[in-house]
């Protein structure tokens, strides 16, 4: 019964961790685009468009 007390507990902390880093993931997709974005002439604003139109 202990082991499989001890699978289970590893098997949801695996899980934990993997949305983490899912998580970290999207948030450096993000930034590379913002990057990208603003490398082109767009800025963050409501609405988001083009500098110089």
């Amino acid at each position: 019964m202990k082991a499989n007390t001890v699978a289970t507990a590893t098997l949801i902390v695996s899980l934990l961790l993997i949305q983490g880093c899912s998580a970290v993931v999207v948030a450096g997709a993000g930034a590379a685009a913002g990057y990208l974005a603003h490398e082109n002439g767009y800025r963050v604003q409501t609405p988001v468009k083009k500098s110089g139109e």
